[in-house]
């Protein structure tokens, strides 16, 4: 595994990508708020980067759940469970 901060010149970033080898398992974000909203930043960072699955880790939350189709909000825990299903 190899981990990643990803920043480009206009401001875009993204916190954590999770590679194996040339594919980016996932794009974390971590959020304090319990209900997260995408936003331009992570949008963009998946658009570029295309990981397999991407989330924002947040304190406290029942379950996961999904933003759209690959974005996701859960714990670390949780997100630790999805992202060894990419393997």
């Amino acid at each position: 595994f190899r981990y990643y901060f990803y920043r480009t010149a206009d401001g875009t970033e993204c916190d954590l990508l999770v590679f194996k080898g040339v594919k980016c398992l996932a794009s974390i974000g971590p959020k304090f708020t319990p209900a997260p909203g995408k936003t331009r930043s992570m949008t963009m960072a998946i658009n570029d980067v295309k990981p397999s699955v991407a989330f924002y880790i947040v304190p406290e939350v029942a379950a996961p759940y999904s933003l759209n189709d690959n974005l996701f909000v859960a714990t670390i825990p949780q997100t630790l469970e999805r992202i060894k299903e990419q393997e």
